[in-house]
Formats: structure tokens, sequence, C-alpha cells
């Protein structure tokens, strides 16, 4: 036998015989390892796949609201005084607006104390209540040996929307400042400081002059009173308690920043809010290239039309095959979302289904059907408010949430079954290479016990030879 050396007594080289005999049996192991393989492969690139789905599924719930769909574009001649945010609801249209009166909160600062620091005491006496707004009041009571820094804590230990500190002047006197936190005349904050105190009987004072009216340098005052944002759109007043007004325009969101008040004299700013029919056509063809990715994935692993399967485990493969028809089911979707507008498909709109399964867009035609009729185009497109069906971007979202389930979902399972395969074909190797190191000792121990034999026949031969 060729390459075999000769050792041992028998002339024999029984150890590449061994090996020899075994990488014979070892044909189904080497099957068993690809098949491994295979499935691991397999398994990778239905991974792949989800992360290309979950991009598509991105796209079409980027469309699938009312509000996403309404796309508009909103400018004004300047933004100096506010700026302005549309949440896609809002409708197009123009309007002069002026900025009038910011919303700001209340800043009250307390008598001047002369003392070493804010952990001295202060050596005033007397009770007063806090209240913001509305709100329930609560007493402070002042004693001789407190602090600003004591009091301070005490009226923040409160509860209440407004915050105490202290501030040193340059003189070096200190005084203690009570923050509103909120903005509005409805989150004044009020110093009670006539009356009575809760106990009956102690009168309420105002030992911080908190109260004060700034008469002298030292006394306490209010700096910035409490006050509501104010702003005229066409002329006509509107008010709120903060700086982000919503509600006045539908849609729109204006963040005030400056009064547009100019030399004495209002300078409207003039906002424009216009459909943006750019931006949603966009939005359209990203979600049509997101599509089209899924289904040139899923042909190139299958081996759908003249390119061969990438891997063959996958080849014509029924799940794959399956998914395709569930987003083009989706994509031809015109259920009861679709009905009261003018369109009812997305054919109408120029989105058609090519006969690779791809879809194409007519800009043309989808850019006239936006304009002809742009709620039509909506309501093709999003989902009713509270309604469980409908829409073609809310059912192609809801069918690639299906298809990627990790739970339920059919990709999740296909993949389940190649890594069980992956799985299996491995143990299967482990054990059959086993069972062949298994083999090769007993064919050691055969040939070790054949090659003894040899030699103990060849030493009486060779007794027999010297004796005649």
């Amino acid at each position: 036998m060729a390459g075999i050396g000769m050792i041992g007594a028998s002339g024999i080289d029984t150890t590449a015989l061994i090996e020899n005999l075994k990488a014979a049996s070892s044909a189904p192991i080497s099957l068993l390892q690809q098949q491994a393989r295979d499935a691991r492969a397999a398994s990778a690139q239905l991974s792949s796949l989800g992360t290309t789905l979950s991009s598509l599924r991105t796209a079409a719930a980027a469309l699938d609201t009312a509000n996403e769909v309404a796309s508009f574009t909103v400018t004004q001649s300047n933004t100096n005084a506010f700026t302005t945010t549309s949440d896609g609801s809002a409708q197009p249209g123009t309007y002069a607006i002026s900025v009038t009166q910011l919303a700001k909160e209340q800043r009250t600062y307390s008598k001047a104390f002369n003392v070493t620091n804010a952990a001295t005491a202060l050596g005033v006496t007397g009770t007063f209540k806090l209240s913001v707004g509305a709100g329930t009041a609560k007493e402070i009571t002042v004693s001789a040996t407190d602090t600003l820094e004591t009091v301070a804590s005490r009226i923040n230990g409160l509860g209440l929307r407004l915050q105490a500190g202290i501030f040193q002047e340059a003189d070096g006197k200190f005084r203690m400042q009570v923050r509103g936190l909120d903005t509005g005349t409805a989150n004044a904050v009020n110093f009670g400081v006539s009356g009575t105190a809760d106990d009956g009987t102690t009168a309420l004072s105002d030992p911080l002059g908190l109260a004060g009216t700034g008469a002298s340098p030292d006394d306490g005052k209010t700096v910035q009173s409490a006050q509501n944002a104010i702003m005229k759109i066409d002329g006509f007043n509107v008010e709120r308690a903060t700086n982000q007004i919503t509600g006045a325009v539908s849609g729109l969101t204006f963040a005030l920043k400056d009064v547009t008040n100019a030399t004495g004299t209002d300078a409207p700013v003039t906002l424009n809010v216009a459909t943006d029919t750019g931006a949603l056509i966009g939005k359209i063809q990203s979600f049509v290239g997101s599509f089209n990715t899924v289904v040139g994935s899923v042909n190139k692993l299958a081996g759908i039309g003249s390119t061969p399967a990438a891997i063959k485990s996958l080849s014509g493969d029924s799940t794959l095959r399956s998914i395709l028809q569930d987003i083009r089911s989706a994509a031809q979707n015109s259920g009861p979302g679709q009905t009261g507008g003018l369109y009812s498909a997305f054919r109408d709109v120029g989105v058609t289904i090519q006969k690779d399964g791809t879809l194409a867009v007519d800009n043309d035609k989808l850019t006239k059907a936006i304009v002809a009729d742009p709620t039509s185009v909506q309501k093709l497109l999003a989902r009713p408010i509270a309604a469980t069906d409908g829409g073609v971007m809310a059912e192609m979202r809801e069918t690639v949430e299906n298809i990627t389930n990790f739970t339920s979902g059919k990709l999740q399972a296909r993949k389940k079954f190649f890594d069980d395969k992956a799985k299996k074909a491995d143990e299967s190797a482990a054990k059959k290479t086993d069972q062949l190191e298994s083999y090769g000792e007993r064919l050691r121990k055969a040939f070790t016990a054949m090659d003894d034999a040899y030699a103990k026949n060849q030493n009486l031969g060779a007794a027999l030879s010297r004796m005649g």
C-alpha cells in the first residue's frame, strides 16, 4: 500500500493504515459539518433580511398618521421675536403676528440685612404666609436666631412652586430672593403679612420685608411681577401663561423670545404656512426605495428571477416567497381606510407594482394627485384616528411587524428552523466523530494484537530453525 512505512514486527505501518481507514469512514461527518455551515449561513442571511425589513417598517411608519402625511413648510419674515414649528396638522394660510408681552415669573427680594454672612442670625421675628396663585397658603415663622440660610431652606421645604435663594449686594449686605418657578399671572407669589396666623392669636407681620415696595434703598421689593405672554395674530389678542403658545393656530406652536416692538411701533412678522409637496413626495420615494430593497434581497436569497440563490438551502424558500406576497398585498391594499377620498389605491396616485415585484413612482402623477386633493392622499396613506384598520402605510407597517415579530413572526420561525438544523448537524457530527475515534481505537488494539502474535510466531520459527 503506497505511503505505508515498514513498522513493527509485521512490517506494516499500522498507524497510517488506521488513519486511512478512518478517513474513508469520515465522509458522513464532512457532510454534516457542511450542512451545519449552510444552515448557519441561511440563518445569518435571514437576520440580515430582518434588518432590511425594519428599514421598510420605519419608512412606512413615517407616513401612517394624518399628521405625518400632511407636510407643510412654515416661513416667517424674521425669527427675532419667535420661532414657529408645525406638528403636520396645520393648514395653509398667511398671518401677521406681533409679540407685545413675554410671559415672566415673579422675582421678589427681601429687605437688605447688614450681617456678616448668610449664616449669621438675623435678629428679627415674625410670622408670614406664602402662596402661589390661588393655592393654599403656608406659614413661615422667623425667630431671632434664624439666618437667611435657615429661612430659605424652610421656604424651599414648603412644597410650593417657588424657590428661595440668597443674594449679596456690592456693599456687602444680604437679601433673600423668592422666585416663582412658573410664568403667568396665575402663578404670582403672594406674601401674607396682615391678619392672624394659623394659631388664631399671633399677628402676621413682614419680618423679611418681602411685601415691601422699595420705598427706600434697603427695602424689599418685587423686581419682576408674574405676567402672561400676549401676542397679536392678525390683530386679535392671544394670551397664555407661558411663552410656548399652542392652540392659537391649529397645528402650530410659537416659541416667544422677544417683543416685536421696534422704535415704539409694532412690527408684525409675516408668517406663511404652505403645503410642502416635495417633502411628502420624498417620504413616499423613501418608502418605495425601502420596499424595493426588500424585494431585491428576497429575490437574491431565494433565487427568484434569473440570478441563482445566494445560498442553496434558501433556493425557492416558501417563507421568503410568502414574505414577498405579504408586502405586495399590503402595497395593493384598498381597505376601509381609503374610502371617502378621491384615491382608493396606491396606483391612483402613481405608485405601481412592476412585473419584477418592485414599486415604481410616477412623480408627475403623484404631484398632481397631491396638489389636486391632499386630503384624499392623506386618507389613502394614513389610518384614521381611533380606527383599527385602513391606510396603506399603516397596513404595511403592521404587516412588517407581523413578519418580524420575535415570538410569532414567520421570519423568526424560519430562522429558528435553520438554527435548530445547524445545532442538530453539529451534534450528529460530534457524535459520529466520537464513534470514529472509538473505531480507530479498536483498530489500534486489533493491529497491536496482530503484531504481537506475528512477533511470537517469528520468534518460534527462529527457535525451531536453530533446533534443526
